[in-house]
């Protein structure tokens, strides 16, 4: 829900989610059937998804269009497979730009290929024997898009426990520099087929002035534009008791994390 929200902030197209309580009958009908599973300080709460596929669409997630479901590939890859089915593709590519920048400002640690997709109606693949006009191409590019950005659960320090989370807040060179900047992006690789941080794979394709690299630059610029303030506010609103408990040094972390990850974002505007 709080990726959701940051998602709104900042312009993206993002999938709506909203913290619902579970109906009390429906709640003791889980107590009484699956109480050996159930830890005792269990709370019944759920979560409403909207949906972000088009009633009437093909969907075809990035599985499909890039033939791996979990294998990282090069952004050259992505967009020659993008490229070679649909016509006029900039802006799925935009938004696949906008995806890796807002996963590095969130921290997702589980993007895959089947957690991206576009979605289409009635679209030709490509068209090479003629010429289209420019109204063909708007209306083509009308029937096809790229899904509002979906499934952040693993982000935010999601998998801290209360004792890394204290660690962490005593030593923050230390979560920037393992946490942050330590790990590798499970969805990318670069240009070179090697495993690297997201932040490496972004530098990277800025600095070689590529087509990606003004890509990421305007997805870039609406994080950095999103008031920290407003950030602020959002997690101070998180729950610290009852159904939820979002403990406030989990809280004084993750605006560091979100704060810093934006930082790192904004140095790379300047390069």
């Amino acid at each position: 829900m709080f990726a959701s929200q940051l998602g709104e902030e900042a312009g993206f197209k993002i999938q709506a989610v909203s913290l619902k309580k579970v109906p009390q009958n429906l709640a003791d009908i889980f107590r009484r059937n699956f109480k050996d599973h159930l830890p005792e300080n269990w709370h019944p709460v759920g979560a409403l998804v909207r949906n972000v596929f088009p009633k009437n669409h093909e969907l075809l997630y990035g599985a499909q269009i890039i033939g791996t479901a979990s294998d990282p590939v090069t952004l050259e890859q992505i967009e020659k497979d993008i490229r070679a089915r649909y016509l006029d593709s900039e802006d799925l590519l935009q938004s696949f730009a906008d995806m890796i920048v807002f996963d590095a400002w969130i921290g997702n640690m589980d993007r895959h290929h089947e957690n991206w997709a576009i979605y289409q109606r009635n679209v030709v693949v490509q068209f090479s024997l003629f010429k289209l006009t420019k109204e063909q191409r708007e209306l083509i590019k009308h029937r096809r898009g790229f899904t509002p950005l979906f499934d952040h659960g693993s982000s935010l320090i999601f998998e801290l426990d209360e004792k890394q989370v204290k660690y962490y807040l005593k030593h923050l060179d230390q979560f920037t520099d393992v946490y942050i900047l330590g790990k590798n992006y499970a969805l990318i690789l670069g240009s070179d087929g090697e495993r690297l941080n997201i932040y490496q794979v972004i530098e990277n394709q800025i600095k070689s002035d590529k087509k990606w690299a003004k890509r990421f630059r305007n997805s870039i610029e609406r994080i950095v534009t999103v008031n920290s303030l407003t950030v602020a506010r959002l997690i101070l609103q998180m729950p610290t008791a009852g159904e939820l408990d979002y403990s406030q040094d989990r809280k004084d972390l993750l605006y560091y994390s979100l704060e810093k990850r934006k930082a790192i974002l904004r140095e790379h505007l300047s390069r």
